[in-house]
């Protein structure tokens, strides 16, 4: 935490210890009731206090972002064009059907997301890039910042930290009107949410689209039907598709008649989904931090973008058997992973909610080893630990206010692949920060001036 940051943190706890824990507490309790800020049974955020962050850092972090960003989506269309970098990087052959669907007329994704963590420099190392953060707690998040910025304390304390928040609920809003007249259309877009077995309740995030204007309707996958080579559910012509990416991939891979009009319909460009279809798929793999982190791969960046590289992405390597550069030595990889869990982290390429991630540093030997073998019968990489220090936080632990140790990331949201506007932030006790995990979705406050 950076000095600047560190004292109004020190000066936010006091105002909260000293005069503000009440009535903290009893709005931080109505906001969560009055918008049922919960997973499950289990509120989604039990601290007190938002993230903060100085604006210069905020900044920094989405220059790194843009950059980052910048090499992934150069990356990603290379290997759309270059079947030898596809096969060198490890991607399974059984994508091909669903590359060969939009690879010359496809769009990126509408939202993308790099998750990363700030060290007490202000240095971001991102881990993953996000292609479906759709379900990522958006609404919710702007609602804490809400919610904590009309509180009595935040006036008080703006009144010697200034401060900000940024409402990423509009930012998705003007990504799907930029989606929708890159593609030629006009107006607001039309759009379905759709689920291959039943009609899903709509996320927050397209009801707050369908509050502004945009057409948004819940569908089964078999309620969707091509006219005249266009997608409608009942009389409701279709722009976009919002559906899951594992549920995408379903009805890509497994053919069926249900979905026949959907790939029909993004195979002729008549309909487009907010995951993007090939560059989706590719942007999203994680082993495509391979190539990012290997300075073997410099070459197919600019300057910048391999600068960026360097220093924002940790090493990552596809497990393999192979030798391969670690630090000042060479390493035989399975081998050392294996002899070392404490410093590297497990993933499978294409997870998602944090599911199958194994941190080394907080498994036991024998799951370790589970999931290295497991990780040789299917695409996964191990990367090289990056965790921020821990901070203090004042929580609600069993219904008192406390101060509790939590991790923190910071996840600069991408918008129709070229905008860097807003983050998402989690905190969890343990390594593992996604809310299904058990992490919570803390407000966040920019300081404007520090």
């Amino acid at each position: 935490m950076l000095t600047a940051t560190r004292e109004a943190v020190a000066h936010y706890d006091a105002l909260l210890f000293d005069k503000h824990r009440e009535s903290t507490q009893a709005e931080f309790a109505r906001a969560i009731e009055r918008h049922h800020l919960y997973l499950d049974d289990r509120p989604r955020c039990d601290l007190l206090r938002p993230h903060m962050v100085d604006a210069q850092t905020y900044d920094r972090a989405r220059r790194a972002a843009a950059l980052v960003n910048r090499g992934i989506v150069g990356l990603v269309e290379r290997l759309l064009r270059d079947p030898a970098l596809l096969e060198a990087a490890g991607v399974p052959s059984y994508f091909e059907p669903i590359l060969a669907i939009d690879r010359d007329t496809g769009g990126p994704c509408t939202m993308a997301r790099l998750d990363g963590f700030l060290d007490e420099t202000g240095t971001i190392k991102f881990i993953e890039y996000n292609t479906d953060p759709w379900g990522g707690t958006i609404a919710e998040s702007d609602e804490f910042d809400a919610a904590f910025s009309a509180m009595p304390i935040a006036k008080e304390f703006a009144a010697r930290f200034p401060f900000t928040t940024v409402r990423v609920l509009d930012l998705v809003l003007e990504a799907l009107y930029v989606d929708h007249e890159r593609a030629g259309g006009r107006g607001p877009p039309a759009i379905a949410m759709v689920d291959t077995t039943t009609k899903p309740t709509l996320l927050r995030e397209l009801s707050y689209a369908a509050s502004r204007g945009c057409p948004v309707v819940s569908a089964a996958l078999d309620e969707l039907f091509e006219e005249d080579g266009e997608l409608f559910v009942e009389d409701q012509r279709v722009d976009v598709v919002f559906i899951p990416w594992p549920q995408l991939l379903e009805v890509l891979l497994g053919g069926g008649d249900a979905g026949k009009p959907l790939r029909s319909a993004l195979a002729r460009r008549s309909v487009r989904t907010l995951t993007g279809v090939s560059r989706g798929l590719l942007s999203g793999a994680k082993i495509l931090f391979d190539l990012l982190s290997d300075p073997a791969h410099a070459h197919l960046f600019d300057r910048d973008v391999a600068e960026a590289l360097a220093r924002h992405v940790p090493w990552t390597r596809r497990v393999r058997d192979c030798k391969t550069p670690f630090g000042n030595e060479t390493i035989d990889l399975l081998p050392y992973i294996e002899a070392h869990p404490e410093r590297f982290a497990l993933k499978p390429s294409g997870g998602q909610d944090g599911k199958g991630v194994v941190l080394g540093w907080e498994c036991d030997r024998a799951e370790w080893q589970q999931t290295l073998k497991r990780a040789m019968s299917r695409p996964h990489v191990v990367q090289e630990r990056v965790s921020p220090p821990a901070q203090p936080f004042p929580a609600l632990v069993d219904g008192t206010v406390g101060m509790v140790d939590r991790l923190v990331d910071f996840n600069p949201y991408i918008w129709n692949a070229d905008r860097i506007e807003g983050a998402l932030v989690r905190a969890n006790k343990s390594g593992r920060l996604n809310i299904y995990a058990g992490g919570s979705v803390p407000g966040k406050w920019i300081l404007t001036a520090t």
